[in-house]
């Protein structure tokens, strides 16, 4: 009986702890659920409701590129051919309305009474202003000397064109590019709209060409813009995964690349393009020289390349600090805190904790200060408010690890936020780092709002080309200028641009001529 009673009573422990440990597996399913169902259907807001503290919300088909379009453009544009003029003219309707100006040689414009007037060479070029689609016509005049009717002719040489021989004009090259890049309206509906509202029929694999033409051409100037930005020795960097076709897979399905973007508060935002998301590619992206503060999240494959990373052709970095986001800390807690039914006091009293550091820092953009300066007052600011804070959270979370299981959805938050520490407090060190990477997080959202349109690239090329012009775009609405504004400019300039004054055409350098009042030229 004795031995029967103490196996009755092992059994009866081993019921106990197998019961806690199905029930522990409940309440993780449990967990899962509700954040499924809050994804799928509930408010995305991170935001505490009835939070006594003001806290800050954290919240292609590029081209259906088929072969002949892709080695297109490494052939020489034919331009003004007579093929090209009768297939133009066969596309075009007879009432598109026509704009002409005529450019008169100034030889000709001194002393008009001395010559005569016996040819004119005529480029026609398809132009768009908002909502109005017209052909320009340009005029050159050929003329000779009454008082040297031997000498040869003279005509004013034609217009610089951004693309040699290229149909399409600047100001309905930047149209183009803003739809697909900014708009997200893929090609094939930017085929179908020219020719269901002006009766023009331009073949998706024509736009296709025009915009890798474009991105090739401004190119040089995203390159200077990418190494003004990492010369200012603070950077926030992450990634995000694009589908593209091009490259064979075991499935047979469309292939994963990955947009990898850089920022800098209020300044550049240069996207780069590359096919995996190993730590060798942080290598190739990251200037050799950089040195200061790389922001981004513990989960990235940017802190793997810090710690070395695996195929890298160059040792660790050196002066190069990591830190971390305070973003990705809150929302494992928000997350255990909403699908709980706010009933968990505990990650309540975590993100409480952290909205006292938010509050500091609203504080300081709260005042009228920039620059340097700014930097200054906020570091001072976090120097007097924002440490006693830390060393309390610091405490609270050190005391709470022991008390839940490694797996569970609170002791997974606690230790991601203990391994994380010391990348946590380098804000506190230097004024002009963020307390999170939300901005280049919000960085991303284009590219991200993008790929549900288009669903995937049509060619690795393609991603390039998107790289190039989300970082012209985003780069506008970082600085407050209007993308189409800086486009149409940059496109009549763009044949002046060359490796040595690209630094003159980027969008710091538009927006510097514009609070100079210096005069732009516009577009027809």
């Amino acid at each position: 009986m004795p031995q029967d009673a103490a196996n009755d009573a092992q059994k009866a422990s081993e019921l106990e702890a197998r019961v806690k440990e199905l029930s522990a597996t409940v309440e993780e399913l449990r967990s899962q659920l509700a954040w499924f169902r809050r994804n799928m259907f509930g408010r995305k807001s991170e935001q505490m409701p009835n939070d006594p503290e003001e806290q800050a919300l954290l919240e292609l088909e590029d081209s259906m590129i088929d072969k002949a379009a892709r080695s297109a453009p490494e052939k020489k544009a034919k331009g003004g051919s007579r093929k090209g003029r009768q297939t133009r003219a066969m596309r075009m309707p007879p009432d598109l309305p026509v704009k002409e100006e005529t450019i008169i040689p100034l030889a000709v414009q001194e002393a008009p009474e001395k010559w005569r007037r016996i040819s004119q060479e005529v480029t026609e070029r398809l132009e768009m202003e908002p909502g109005k689609l017209f052909l320009m016509r340009t005029i050159r005049p050929t003329f000779v000397s009454l008082e040297e009717p031997f000498a040869p002719p003279v005509t004013s040489p034609a217009p610089v064109a951004l693309v040699e021989g290229q149909f399409f004009g600047a100001s309905l090259l930047a149209e183009l590019c803003l739809d697909k890049f900014l708009s997200h309206l893929p090609l094939y509906r930017q085929s179908r709209a020219f020719l269901w509202k002006y009766g023009v029929d331009l073949p998706m694999s024509t736009l296709c060409n025009a915009i890798g033409s474009c991105a090739r051409q401004v190119d040089i100037v995203v390159r200077h813009m990418n190494r003004e930005m990492w010369a200012g020795g603070y950077v926030q960097m992450d990634l995000t995964p694009i589908r593209f076709l091009g490259q064979k897979t075991k499935s047979g399905a469309a292939a994963t690349g990955q947009m990898w973007v850089a920022t800098v508060p209020g300044g550049n935002i240069v996207y780069h393009w590359r096919l995996t998301k190993q730590a060798a590619e942080a290598e190739s992206i990251i200037p050799e020289n950089f040195r200061g503060i790389l922001q981004c999240d513990g989960g990235s494959e940017l802190a793997c390349w810090m710690k070395g990373g695996k195929h890298r052709r160059r040792p660790p970095p050196q002066g190069v600090r990591r830190a971390g986001c305070f973003a990705h800390v809150r929302r494992k807690f928000e997350k255990i805190w909403k699908e709980s039914g706010q009933k968990c006091e505990t990650s309540h009293e975590f993100l409480l904790l952290i909205a006292d550091l938010y509050a500091v820092e609203s504080e300081a953009r709260a005042s009228d200060l920039t620059g340097k300066d700014y930097d200054a007052m906020r570091l001072a600011l976090r120097q007097e408010r924002s440490i006693a804070p830390m060393a309390k959270l610091k405490t609270r979370l050190d005391k709470e690890l022991p008390k839940h299981r490694p797996k569970s959805p609170l002791g997974k938050a606690i230790a991601y936020a203990l391994s994380q520490w010391a990348s946590l407090q380098i804000y506190l060190e230097d004024g002009r780092c963020e307390i999170d990477d939300n901005l280049v997080e919000n960085a991303i959202r284009p590219s991200a709002v993008g790929k549900k349109n288009y669903l995937f690239m049509g060619s690795p090329d393609s991603g390039h080309w998107a790289a190039t012009f989300y970082s012209l775009i985003g780069s506008c609405l970082n600085r407050k200028i209007n993308p189409r504004e800086y486009l149409h400019w940059l496109f009549t300039k763009l044949p002046t641009v060359s490796a040595p004054n690209a630094g003159q055409f980027t969008p710091a350098a538009y927006a510097a001529l514009r609070t100079q009042g210096a005069p732009l030229t516009a577009v027809a």
